[in-house]
């Protein structure tokens, strides 16, 4: 009926009294259920095999006696393990190698004998690597039928992206209320420096320009503008102002902020700026490219702790379609 079965034989030779072929005897049988077992089963293998392969989790499975007899690429890589070391091994052999990576070893140690010597016990913890990397660990015991121990599965996920990221979301949380309150302060000072400016214009109209009142009372409203320009300032980082998008000659912006950020960057760090073009006019908002620059002095001054030189410079550049392709952020 065209239907494909498998069928094995098996053939014996029959001899006659002086040893003589006088005949075959064979039987047939067939074999086709068991091949589709077979088939099947290999086919789980693969796919078990894919789905370990694939995990983010290094797994590692033990049997009674402690022999590693499965496990997948990602543990090795989470404890730098040669393959050639891992198959066929066992935890007398790779155990000092994980521990040493480690850096409490013996609590590590111990936590795995209290598993084996406990086979019902289920465990997640945290280990600390020498390199700074957090691992989380999980195990349990494997049973088939009639409750039969089979052997212990590991876990092992590497936490320490994770934790990075949590660790920048509290930050974040931080920063921004360091930002709200300063939005706060900016603008109960910004109302006391009104009524300071207020006044001194006041008193401008009173007092003669050029006469010793007079020129202390310009300096009070050139020192008002500076403070006007640090409440703008405190504004911006606080969120609170509406960004404003003006035309702006860079280097102009960049020139008065260098000069208020000499005093922040301390006397022992140089201070170089280089402006390759006369006029650099961006349409952008003053107050986040000040923050911009803040920012960067301020780090530049955190990296060098000894003194060193801090260099600002600006440039034209032109961002063709080329550099967009292998620069994403970048539009032409």
């Amino acid at each position: 009926d065209g239907e494909e079965r498998w069928l094995y034989q098996r053939n014996v030779m029959i001899r006659d009294e002086e040893g003589r072929p006088a005949a075959v005897e064979g039987m047939v049988t067939d074999i086709t259920d068991r091949k589709q077992t077979e088939r099947e089963l290999e086919y789980r293998n693969v796919l078990l095999s894919t789905q370990s392969e694939s995990s983010p989790d290094g797994i590692l499975v033990v049997d009674p006696r402690r022999n590693w007899v499965s496990f997948n690429r990602r543990l090795l890589e989470i404890w730098d393990i040669p393959e050639k070391l891992a198959r066929g091994g066992s935890d007398e052999q790779n155990l000092p190698l994980m521990s040493e990576k480690l850096e409490d070893r013996e609590s590590f140690l111990d936590r795995v004998e209290f598993f084996y010597e406990h086979p019902e016990e289920k465990g997640r913890d945290h280990l600390e690597l020498c390199d700074g990397r957090i691992v989380e660990r999980y195990s349990e015991s494997l049973f088939g039928e009639n409750n039969q121990l089979l052997g212990r599965a590991w876990f092992f996920r590497d936490l320490t992206e994770h934790r990075q990221l949590e660790e920048q979301l509290r930050q974040a949380q931080k920063m921004e209320a360091v930002g709200q309150l300063a939005g706060g302060v900016a603008h109960d000072f910004n109302n006391i420096l009104q009524a300071v400016i207020w006044s001194t214009e006041l008193a401008l109209l009173k007092a003669e320009p050029e006469s010793p009142i007079g020129t202390d009372l310009q300096q009070i409203m050139s020192a008002c503008g500076q403070a006007t320009d640090l409440v703008r300032q405190l504004l911006a980082f606080g969120r609170q102002q509406v960004m404003q998008y003006v035309d702006l000659d860079l280097n102009e912006v960049v020139d008065n902020m260098v000069k208020m950020a000499r005093r922040i960057i301390g006397e022992n760090i140089q201070l170089n700026m280089n402006f390759k073009s006369d006029r650099i006019l961006v349409h952008a908002d003053r107050s986040q490219v000040e923050q911009i620059l803040m920012n960067l002095c301020v780090n530049a001054r955190d990296a060098m702790p000894d003194g060193g030189t801090l260099s600002v410079e600006t440039s034209r550049a032109s961002f063709d379609e080329d550099f967009c392709r292998r620069n994403t952020w970048a539009k032409p």
